[in-house]
């Protein structure tokens, strides 16, 4: 993909920002992991303030892809918007796909009311805004950084976008450098621990065999009333070996198809499910999640969820439904599905509910109907304690 890209001169205070953010990343341990090491969550949360900020704006979020398809992570957010940092959305109907689209950066008027902006930012209440397509160096789409105001608020000017639009090239240019210059150092140490394993692996067997021939040499030399005494070393040698055998193929993840990946099940089944229900575009989910669970009880957490939104678009009134995971500090998974309506009926809906019960008992944990609100309704699942 070929881009031009006009220089801008930054009025001081947007210059004063990248240097903030710039200094942020000077200080930030990065490692293999590139745009998601963990020493960036600092530096992503001084980007976004320095845009809210600088733009005089009630709220910033910067977005990125993840690798599930069709769907976008808000790596930090600030402002009125704070509570969305760490969701999971829907790359359709989000701002970041229409400045995608536009290929560059863009001006949206009111983001709560505008056809082409049906997702995240109308829920949040975001007016006036504008909107940055971020790029790698070689022109691959890394997300979005945001600025919003609240609705009624007054509109952002031609001039507030270019030097928002510089502010936002300047300092991502500089946060995928660095993310690939750790990557590519850490490809270097990789390939050198590598071999130095081999090596290792090569060295540390052929002596262990040696020393296990010696044993069986001596094992038939010595007169039977001193095998005794060669049992324990041989046991001994015999048992570093297979240590040394399964650590050396302790990374080739053959046994990670005994837990199920809870974030694909949920993410297949908001798009399985809510696609033809007209909800696709009304999701958030929140992440990390817990990553080793078994693939019977991811299966029926999909399920409970399924049912779920078919009671939502059975009762709801405005179709918008939340879900919203999360793990307690007694380590238990809570998922939730809100919606406006009114609450499962127990003589019309005496089936839905059944359903609901028969898989929260295979679940184990218990479910709950809540009216927190009148016509809010919130349907939740909370398992029983992980660990």
């Amino acid at each position: 993909m070929t881009r031009t890209i006009t220089t801008v001169e930054l009025p001081v205070r947007w210059q004063r920002a990248v240097t903030q953010v710039l200094s942020e990343l000077a200080e930030a341990p990065l490692d293999a992991a590139g745009l998601n090491s963990a020493g960036l969550a600092a530096v992503f949360d001084r980007l976004v303030e320095g845009a809210r900020t600088c733009a005089n704006a009630g709220s910033a979020a910067l977005t990125l892809c993840v690798p599930q398809p069709g769907w976008l992570r808000i790596a930090a957010a600030t402002g009125d918007g704070a509570e969305w940092a760490g969701r999971l959305i829907p790359l359709e109907g989000s701002v970041s796909a229409l400045s995608r689209t536009q290929g560059g950066a863009i001006r949206v008027a009111d983001t709560a009311t505008d056809p082409r902006t049906v997702q995240s930012a109308r829920r949040a209440g975001i007016g006036p805004s504008m909107v940055v397509p971020l790029y790698t160096e070689t022109g691959e789409w890394d997300g979005t950084l945001l600025a919003g105001r609240p609705v009624s608020a007054d509109q952002f000017t031609e001039d507030d976008l270019r030097s928002f639009a510089e502010y936002a090239t300047q300092a991502w240019r500089a946060i995928t450098f660095a993310a690939a210059n750790a990557v590519r150092i850490a490809d270097r140490h990789t390939t050198v621990s590598d071999r130095l394993t081999n090596v290792l692996q090569e060295v540390t067997s052929h002596d262990l065999a040696a020393l296990q021939a010696t044993t069986e040499q001596l094992h038939a030399q010595l007169p039977p009333e001193h095998w005794p005494r060669l049992a324990p070393l041989s046991a001994a040698i015999a048992t570093t070996r297979d240590h040394l055998a399964r650590a050396f193929v302790a990374g080739d993840g053959r046994d990670q198809d005994e837990t199920g990946p809870l974030l694909a099940h949920l993410l297949r089944t908001c798009t399985a499910v809510a696609g033809p229900l007209e909800l696709a575009q009304q999701f958030t989910v929140h992440d990390p999640l817990p990553s080793e669970l078994p693939a019977r009880k991811v299966d029926l957490i999909s399920r409970w969820l399924a049912i779920a939104l078919l009671v939502a678009d059975h009762l709801g009134v405005t179709r918008a439904v939340d879900i919203a995971t999360r793990t307690t500090t007694e380590q238990q998974l809570a998922l939730t599905v809100s919606y406006q309506g009114g609450p499962p009926a127990a003589g019309a809906d005496a089936a839905t509910l059944a359903a609901l019960q028969a898989v929260t008992d295979g679940l184990g944990g218990l479910h709950r109907i809540d009216v927190p609100a009148p016509e809010t309704v919130r349907l939740t699942w909370i398992s029983d304690p992980l660990r």
